[in-house]
């Protein structure tokens, strides 16, 4: 849901208050890589980076493994062994984006925007391409 995945910063806060409105904000924590508006309830985690889309720690957790937030100590820890993590990161490749056709705007943002934390502007990216 990041500025890559998206494409650009999805608002994940529709999510958030679907949560809210079914009675679970109390239960559910919210972990995305999204982008979120002020009117959140409940434990929510937004704009991870780097983003899934990226191959952001987001990618390889799968449903219904478990995930620590710690507020006081303002850390995320799934419960991966450091193995397993690496496995999983070796096997990474980015999502297809059928709806993306080559050549277009947004296929060419998808390939130069930066993260959210440098201004989700376009530009050359760092990370290893897969």
């Amino acid at each position: 849901m990041g500025p890559i995945g998206g494409p650009g910063t999805v608002f994940a806060c529709s999510f958030v208050a679907a949560m809210n409105g079914a009675g679970l904000a109390p239960y559910v924590a919210v972990v995305t890589d999204g982008e979120l508006s002020g009117l959140n309830r409940g434990i929510v985690v937004g704009q991870m980076m780097p983003e899934a889309a990226a191959g952001g720690p987001l990618a390889i957790v799968k449903q219904g493994e478990t995930i620590t937030i710690d507020m006081e100590a303002k850390t995320i820890h799934a419960h991966i062994s450091d193995t397993e993590i690496k496995e999983r990161l070796g096997k990474w490749t980015p999502p297809a984006k059928p709806h993306l056709k080559a050549g277009t705007y947004l296929a060419q943002y998808c390939e130069l925007v930066q993260p959210i934390a440098q201004g989700a502007v376009l530009g050359k990216r760092d990370f290893k391409k897969k």
